[in-house]
């Protein structure tokens, strides 16, 4: 049976995909829902290489995130969107034998900023850029790293002020995850708009 350890269990699209891998796959579900690490705190976020030797994962979809306004601290949204993937890839940095696809939530919104989301929109330029280089020291290793870029989600994440037409489906992008994360074998950047 594989190991699927899903960060960012708690809503949006983590909750859907640890819904569907829950119901419809024969995988050992290991979920951390918001509370379980605290990604704010830097003792919690070094808890995470324990947890990856603990469990030992197949698979890892980091679906922590959060939108982050303007008058949200850098460390508030940098800390949960880079922060939580940048600890998961250092733990493979130094286990570069162990065999594990691990897929980051990256954003449309990576390649340009947004007017009220300046710090979501340039973590997700940051976590590209982090997708690029440790994709380049898993070349040739166990280590299979994609990131899946998605335009908005009909998820509460996405404030009521907000024009909500044109979201992705939840449990579309969700599937779209997981088969991506599953089938993966090679480093990858997936789209999905």
């Amino acid at each position: 049976m594989c190991n699927t350890l899903i960060f960012g269990a708690t809503g949006g699209i983590g909750r859907e995909v640890a819904g569907i891998l829950n119901r419809d796959y024969s995988h050992n579900v290991i979920e951390y829902n918001r509370g379980d690490l605290d990604f704010q705190n830097t003792g919690e976020r070094e808890r995470v290489s324990n947890e990856l030797d603990v469990h030992m994962p197949d698979y890892i979809i980091n679906c922590s995130g959060v939108l982050g306004e303007n008058d949200w601290s850098y460390e508030e949204v940098y800390n949960i969107n880079f922060g939580s993937n940048w600890e998961i890839i250092k733990h493979y940095l130094k286990n570069p034998a162990e065999k594990v696809n691990i897929m980051m939530m990256g954003s449309s919104a990576y390649t340009g900023g947004r007017k009220n989301y300046m710090l979501y929109s340039s973590s997700k330029a940051a976590l590209h850029n982090l997708w690029e280089g440790a994709s380049e020291n898993f070349e040739g290793t166990g280590v299979n790293l994609g990131i899946f870029h998605c335009g908005p989600v009909a998820t509460e994440m996405i404030p009521d002020r907000l024009n909500k037409k044109n979201l992705l489906d939840p449990t579309i992008v969700a599937n779209s995850i997981i088969q991506a994360t599953l089938t993966m074998t090679e480093n990858k950047v997936y789209n999905i708009l």
